[in-house]
């Protein structure tokens, strides 16, 4: 069973064509996590513009714990590309990301997916 925890209805599609294979309705509160970023104390010069870098800073385990439900059996939990990596780094291998972004006519507004990306050690 899927749980769609990304706060929107998310249509998937086949890896090719244009015909959806199903749309999934929000399951509930969007999993939101706060993603902080800490300098790096360097700047990149672009046409006389310091342009910092920053890096991510990881959200505690509390944070990241409110933000998803407990694992359930058999339950694969839908969350955005941001939280995903979080999560797996956190231990969680029942989550998922949506896949390369399909678009609509006007070439801007996301209107699915092209599948969904399981945690890496996913076989």
């Amino acid at each position: 069973m899927l749980k769609n925890l990304t706060g929107r209805s998310l249509t998937i599609y086949p890896l090719t064509g244009d015909q959806s294979l199903c749309e999934i309705p929000p399951s509930g509160a969007a999993a939101r996590v706060s993603v902080k970023m800490e300098p790096v104390w360097r700047l990149i010069s672009h046409e006389g513009c310091g342009v910092p870098l920053v890096r991510p800073v990881q959200p505690s385990a509390a944070e990241l714990a409110a933000a998803l439900p407990p694992p359930e059996e058999d339950v694969t939990l839908i969350v955005t590309v941001v939280v995903a990596p979080l999560a797996w780094a956190a231990g969680r291998t029942d989550v998922v990301h949506m896949g390369d972004a399909v678009f609509g006519p006007d070439g801007r507004t996301q209107i699915g997916a092209r599948g969904l990306v399981p945690h890496p050690s996913f076989r």
